[in-house]
């Protein structure tokens, strides 16, 4: 683990912009706690400004997730992999597979336009460039989204997948599993995470039984019927319906998370629609089924 880079340390900051080839005099660092909201699930997050001494350039604006550090919650963020899954895509796969991306005919690109630009990546922070300082927002998740909003983000997910997808078969599987063993080991959406995920999908197979139980309504039996077999450990058997290995069919890196408090779109300024997206948070990417990223929440 990296001991050496303190979130709390402005000096951290100073290190990681040496380690950027940003070599200009730093004037002030300003660390801030957002307000989250609750939404974070694996870290702590901060907002970081960077004063340059030459007052004629822009501050730099990060944003920083610390790996949470105290009691059995951080064990099990641990025992899982978050950060250390998200420091290997972003410290080893990612530069490897850009190398790869631009040395193929016809390519534009567009790997920049999926994720933000990462400044730093250890199994105890993660330093990004903040996107809400460049315009874009996180959509109000209790208003349903339109086919738009939901194309957006199905396009940036085929370009993340593709790009896994080509890497993937051009080192071949075993040398991927090899090579980055982080990134396909220890799914959350398996045994190893039941201590971590168990008990809120329980909460909610046992609320339905309640209130099916309780409050029967016509053909609520049929659904009752089906909640039962997973009134005992009902994550592992949820998990089990997710198999993540099957020979017959392309295997490829998920994100493993795509839901709304994972993706920032950029609002057009004129319409105020949203008109592109980046996602966030790969810390529970899994090598596995490609169809698996567009299954696992409807299951």
């Amino acid at each position: 683990m990296d001991t050496s880079m303190n979130p709390d340390s402005e000096e951290t900051y100073k290190k990681i912009l040496l380690k950027n080839e940003i070599n200009t005099p730093v004037k002030n660092v300003c660390i801030k706690i957002p307000n989250m909201q609750g939404d974070q699930f694996a870290s702590q997050c901060k907002l970081v400004t960077v004063e340059f001494a030459d007052e004629t350039l822009p501050p730099l604006e990060l944003f920083v997730k610390a790996a949470i550090t105290i009691g059995e919650y951080a064990e099990q963020m641990r025992d899982v992999l978050m950060f250390e899954k998200e420091a290997q895509y972003f410290s080893q796969l990612l530069p490897e597979m850009e190398e790869f991306a631009k040395a193929q005919q016809g390519y534009d690109g567009f790997l920049e336009g999926l994720i933000p630009k990462c400044y730093y990546a250890s199994d105890k922070l993660i330093v990004f460039e903040n996107l809400m300082s460049q315009g874009f927002v996180m959509l109000n998740k209790l208003v349903q989204h339109d086919f738009h909003i939901a194309e957006n983000v199905i396009r940036t997910l085929a370009k993340f997948h593709g790009i896994a997808l080509a890497f993937f078969h051009h080192i071949g599987e075993e040398n991927f599993l090899t090579k980055y063993s982080l990134m396909a080991s220890k799914s959350i959406f398996s045994e190893v995470g039941e201590v971590l995920c168990g008990g809120w999908v329980q909460n909610g197979v046992d609320g339905a039984l309640k209130i099916l139980s309780s409050k029967p309504t016509p053909g609520s039996d049929k659904v009752l019927e089906h909640l039962k077999q997973y009134e005992t450990r009902g994550f592992l058997r949820l998990c089990k319906l997710l198999p993540l290995d099957n020979q017959s069919c392309s295997m490829s890196l998920n994100h493993g998370d795509l839901w709304n408090g994972n993706v920032m779109f950029k609002m057009n300024a004129e319409t105020k629609k949203p008109e592109s997206c980046l996602m966030l948070d790969l810390q529970v990417s899994i090598v596995t089924l490609s169809i698996y990223e567009c299954t696992r929440d409807q299951t």
